[in-house]
């Protein structure tokens, strides 16, 4: 058994280099940085001096090369590509950390699936978020009755002028924003709520996948009860980013700021700084709001642990949180939002797959 995970990070545009930030952020005892990969030979030049890793401009030959050095990668591709390099990964005898949405389409997911069962190796999704301190504060406190399960979940995906390059594109994203950062709020309504049963969403194009989608909300049918709503829209001034959480429970109303919303102060409301703590107002409208204390954490550390969990489960040590199957279960819901975008109808999410 290797003490190391040896990783690779292909790819190396924002969330890539943010990958790489990740071996200084925490403390890495269970994998190290061996090789980092772009067609851009400058950028993987540049990024090899600083790390020490090896450089390739050439995925092809990387892959070809990669089992004398290398166990596992983290994928950091445009969508459209997670299949066939997830593939190619595996056939090179490669453990697979994609970035999300896992996938473009749940053929897919199922191909990359059954190649990673096939060849033995882990092949997990990064759903970052999952391993963000206060969802799982929250979600803790609702599993363990401290805090009544709350009947409805709120998120904003409230985004300016902060994407570019590939994420604009419909072709190479697999649609519009609901299936690029839209993922994050699948999963973290699952995470605090339960399965989701059903989807009934307004899009503001009858063809999300073709033309990508700008503006939507999209309401979520829980399979054990209670209401979800998230609302979308790229059409926001200048940088912002928001992603707050509020959820509504008989033993209060929860506010979550926000993880990509605090690391990057882009709140669309007004700024109340709470660092990454909850906070809940037990009594109504004009309580005082309690600040439930949870550990120190951002969104780029989430991404940090969602990597060292990735290495944990090659070497045995823990079982994925962040598995194919729940990078499926995930698409699954984003699928039922579209299709139910186009047809204006309620989806359940058993009906795509």
């Amino acid at each position: 058994m290797i003490a190391k995970v040896r990783l690779a990070v292909v790819g190396l545009g924002a969330q890539g280099k943010q990958h790489i930030q990740s071996f200084e952020l925490l403390d890495f005892d269970n994998a190290e940085l061996v090789a980092v990969v772009d067609l851009d030979k400058n950028l993987t030049d540049e990024i090899a001096k600083i790390t020490g890793a090896r450089a390739y401009s050439d995925i092809d030959k990387f892959f070809k090369d990669a089992s004398d050095f290398c166990d596992a990668v983290i994928l950091c591709v445009p969508n459209k590509l997670h299949c066939e390099f997830v593939l190619n990964a595996i056939s090179a005898g490669l453990h697979v950390l994609t970035e999300k949405p896992i996938a473009i389409s749940l053929e897919e997911c199922d191909r990359m699936i059954a190649a990673a069962e096939s060849a033995d190796k882990r092949f997990m999704v990064s759903h970052n978020l999952l391993f963000y301190e206060p969802h799982r504060v929250i979600t803790s406190m609702i599993k363990s009755g401290d805090i009544a399960r709350p009947h409805e979940f709120r998120t904003r995906l409230t985004c300016g002028d902060m994407y570019g390059s590939w994420r604009d594109q419909v072709d190479m994203c697999g649609g519009g924003l609901l299936i690029d950062s839209g993922a994050h709020r699948f999963y973290t309504a699952r995470q605090m709520m339960g399965e989701v049963k059903s989807v009934t969403a307004w899009l503001d194009t009858a063809n999300p996948r073709l033309v990508g989608d700008e503006t939507g909300f999209v309401v979520l049918e829980f399979e054990e009860g209670g209401v979800g709503l998230i609302d979308s829209t790229f059409h926001a001034p200048g940088l912002v980013f928001d992603d707050l959480i509020e959820l509504v429970s008989r033993d209060g109303t929860i506010w979550i700021p926000g993880s990509e919303a605090e690391y990057l102060s882009s709140w669309s409301h007004p700024p109340v700084v709470t660092g990454s703590d909850i906070v809940i107002n037990r009594t109504g409208v004009g309580g005082h709001w309690e600040v439930i204390d949870t550990p120190k954490d951002d969104w780029a550390k989430s991404v940090a642990k969602s990597a060292r969990h990735f290495a944990s489960c090659i070497l045995g040590h823990e079982e994925p949180i962040t598995s194919a199957y729940e990078g499926r279960k995930n698409l699954a819901v984003l699928e039922a939002a579209y299709l139910s975008g186009m047809e204006r109808r309620a989806v359940d999410v058993a009906e795509v797959g």
